[in-house]
C-alpha cells in the first residue's frame, strides 16, 4: 500500500492512504524473521518459477519496476542493502523496522495523506467517482470520501493478527463482477 501511494504521489495524484493498524508498516516488521527481505537478485526466468504458479500473469508487473529498480529505490530512501545467501536482499541493518520507518516517512515526504485506524468499509462506483466508505477507531459515525481512483492493496490471510482479513479480495472481486 505504501509502494502505491508513493508512486500514485510521485504520478501527481493527490493521494489519501487508509491504515488499518495505528502505524504504517505493521506487516513488513514480520517480514524475512524481522529482517525484511526485499528482495532477490535472481534473473525473472529462475524467479518465476517460485513466485505463482501462473508466473506469466505478473511477469509485466516484474519488468515495469524489477528487483534493481527496488534496490535503487530503498536506497534512495535511506536504506541500504544487503546481498545474502541465495541472492536475497536485505536492509544493510537486518532490521525490518528500518525498512518500515523509512516507507512511512517517504509517505509523508510524498505528501500523501494518511488515515490510520480505518476500516474501510466498501468502495462503490458513482458514475466516474469512487466512493470509499470507512471508520476510523474510536469514532461512533463512518464516513466517506469521493475519488477518481482506487488502489486495493491488501496483506495476504497468512498472519491475520496484522490487521489483514481478506476484505481487500472482496472489494476487488466486487469490480471484476463488472467486467466481462
Amino acid at each position: 500500500g505504501m509502494m502505491a501511494a508513493v508512486r500514485a504521489a510521485q504520478e501527481g495524484a493527490s493521494v489519501l492512504l487508509f491504515e488499518r493498524n495505528e502505524k504504517l508498516g505493521k506487516k513488513i516488521y514480520i517480514t524475512g524473521k524481522g529482517r525484511c527481505n526485499m528482495t532477490n537478485m535472481k534473473p525473472w526466468s529462475e524467479f518465476s518459477q517460485h513466485v505463482h504458479p501462473v508466473a506469466a500473469f505478473l511477469r509485466p508487473a516484474f519488468y515495469s519496476f524489477s528487483n534493481e529498480d527496488t534496490v535503487e529505490f530503498f536506497n534512495s530512501i535511506g536504506v541500504p542493502t544487503a546481498v545474502t545467501q541465495g541472492d536475497r536482499i536485505f536492509p544493510e541493518s537486518m532490521k525490518a523496522s528500518d525498512v518500515s520507518r523509512a516507507l512511512a516517512s517517504h509517505v509523508g515526504d510524498m505528501g500523501v495523506n494518511l488515515i490510520t485506524g480505518a476500516d474501510v468499509l466498501g468502495v462503490i462506483r458513482d458514475g466516474d467517482s469512487m466512493v470509499t466508505s470507512y471508520i476510523q477507531s474510536g469514532a461512533d459515525n463512518g464516513m466517506s470520501v469521493r475519488s477518481e481512483a482506487v488502489i486495493v492493496a491488501t496483506g495476504g490471510l497468512s498472519y491475520p493478527t496484522t490487521g489483514s482479513t481478506g476484505f481487500g479480495y472482496e472489494i476487488a472481486r466486487s469490480f471484476l463482477q463488472g467486467c466481462s
